[in-house]
C-alpha cells in the first residue's frame, strides 16, 4: 500500500492545483506531517481490511455462518 497506492494518492492530490490568474482562483496543497500520518494510516487501515475479508469469508464458511447457496 505504501509505496504502490501512495504516490498514486499523493500524485492525484497535486494534480489538483492550479496556478492562479485573473479569473482563477488559486488552489495550492498546503500538507501537514499530521493529515499526511492520517491518509496513510487510513489507506493502510482499509487495504488491510480489503485483503482480510477473503479469509474471513473463508473461515465463516468453513464453521457454518456461511453458504455457498444464494
Amino acid at each position: 500500500v505504501y509505496f504502490f497506492f501512495t504516490p498514486m494518492v499523493m500524485w492525484f492530490f497535486l494534480a489538483m492545483q492550479q496556478a492562479g490568474t485573473d479569473d482563477q482562483v488559486q488552489i495550492s496543497l498546503l500538507p501537514k506531517v499530521s493529515e499526511y500520518l492520517s491518509l496513510i494510516m487510513t489507506l493502510i487501515f482499509s487495504f488491510g481490511l480489503v485483503f482480510q475479508l477473503p479469509v474471513v469469508t473463508s473461515l465463516m464458511t468453513r464453521v457454518g455462518m456461511l453458504s455457498s447457496e444464494a
